[in-house]
């Protein structure tokens, strides 16, 4: 039998998330999906940080990256994270994603 590795733990969670949430997964892949509004994006970022599902997040953000308001985001978080990276000051993944969530608002 093979051994199961941390690597498939985390699949078969992201699996079962999926299954238990069709309707976000649906929403975090499709582009351009009416029920998609700054609002929702922030509920499904809320929702998946809680999770630890840091990598859907980058994909939500991704898939959505040429709708206005996550294109804005995306653009300001870059320039925060340059800055305070250049300044010294290394930021966290929460620090990262509540700067995201003040964009969207």
């Amino acid at each position: 039998m093979k051994k199961i590795t941390e690597r498939d733990r985390q699949a078969v969670w992201v699996l079962r998330w999926i299954r238990k949430y069709p309707g976000w997964w649906h929403l975090i892949c499709t582009p351009d999906d009416e029920r998609m509004n700054m609002g929702m994006m922030s509920k499904l970022i809320r929702h998946l940080e809680q999770q630890q599902l840091y990598e859907l997040i980058m994909v939500l953000l991704m898939v959505h990256r040429n709708t206005g308001y996550v294109r804005n985001a995306l653009y300001y978080m870059t320039l925060e994270v340059v800055t305070e990276n250049w300044n010294g000051n290394v930021k966290d993944r929460q620090w990262m994603i509540e700067g995201i969530l003040q964009q969207l608002q």
